[in-house]
C-alpha cells in the first residue's frame, strides 16, 4: 500500500484499495457514519468518498479529532476489527491537560465501567470491578498549569484516555464531561488521535503508518506553551 493526500480531499491522510485513514475534525460524530462523512465532504467535489459503502472500523469521540480508519472492503473490515480486538493496531494520541502528572512517564492501569441511562449519555468511571484499561503516557512539556502529553492506549474502553487523565488530576483541556474546569460554550477539546499503525499482517501488503495533522486550536496552544521544537518532536509539520 502507498499513502497519498490530495488537495481536493484534504481530510484523507491515507488511501489504497478501499482502505482509508481520515483526519476527523473535532465536533463531528463517527455515527451515524453516512451523515458524518457526507457533512465532512460536502462541497469538496470528492468523488472518491462514497459514504454509503464505507464503514468505520473504530470510534472516535465527537470531541476528539484525528485518525479514523474506514473501509469499503468487507473482508478487510473484519480483519481490521479482529486486529483491534487483538491489540495489533497501535494508536498514539496528543493531548493538552490541565494539571501536573505524578511522573514524566508511566503506565495507567485502572479498570473502567460505563454507566448507561436512557436519560443521560454514557458516563465512564474508574471501577475495581470494571474492564481492564491500560494507557501509557509521556509528558513532553509542562507550562504553568498545562502539560503536553503523548498517550498510547493498549485497550479501547469508552472515554478511556479522558477518564484516566482526569483520575490522575490532569483532565484534558476542554473536556466537557470529565474536566470540572471546562466552562459552558468552550468549543474544543484538546485530544487528537495523532498516529495509527496497522501491521502488514492485517493489510496483507505494506505496513500502514498514517498521521493526522494537528488541528489549528492545538497548534496554537502548543505554540503558546513555548515547547522547544515541539512540532519536530511530534513529527508534525509546523504551521507557516
Amino acid at each position: 500500500m502507498s499513502s497519498r493526500t490530495t488537495n481536493v480531499d484534504s481530510y484523507i491522510v491515507f488511501r489504497s484499495d478501499g482502505f482509508y485513514v481520515l483526519s476527523k475534525p473535532n465536533g463531528i460524530a463517527t455515527f451515524p457514519f453516512a451523515a458524518a462523512i457526507s457533512s465532512l465532504f460536502k462541497g469538496t467535489g470528492s468523488e472518491v468518498i462514497k459514504p454509503r459503502i464505507l464503514r468505520p472500523v473504530h470510534r472516535l469521540d465527537v470531541h476528539t479529532s484525528g485518525s479514523l480508519i474506514v473501509t469499503s472492503n468487507p473482508r478487510l473490515f473484519e480483519r481490521l476489527k479482529l486486529a483491534f480486538r487483538e491489540h495489533k493496531i497501535k494508536k498514539e494520541y496528543i493531548a493538552v491537560v490541565e494539571g501536573i502528572l505524578p511522573k514524566n512517564e508511566g503506565r495507567i492501569s485502572l479498570p473502567l465501567s460505563v454507566e448507561r441511562s436512557k436519560k443521560t449519555r454514557p458516563h465512564t468511571r474508574v471501577d475495581a470491578n470494571g474492564s481492564q484499561a491500560i494507557t501509557d503516557y509521556k509528558v513532553v512539556q509542562t507550562y504553568g498549569r498545562f502539560s503536553l502529553v503523548l498517550l498510547k492506549p493498549y485497550t479501547g474502553r469508552t472515554h478511556q484516555l479522558r477518564v484516566h487523565m482526569s483520575h490522575l488530576g490532569a483532565p484534558i483541556l476542554g473536556d466537557p464531561w470529565y474536566n470540572p474546569h471546562t466552562t459552558e460554550g468552550e468549543s474544543f477539546m484538546f485530544l487528537h488521535a495523532h498516529r495509527i499503525t496497522v501491521p502488514s499482517s492485517v493489510t496483507l501488503q505494506d505496513r500502514v503508518i498514517a498521521t493526522a495533522p494537528l488541528p489549528c486550536h492545538m497548534q496554537e496552544k502548543i505554540r503558546n506553551m513555548k515547547v522547544p521544537d515541539a512540532f519536530a518532536y511530534l513529527e508534525v509539520s509546523s504551521p507557516k
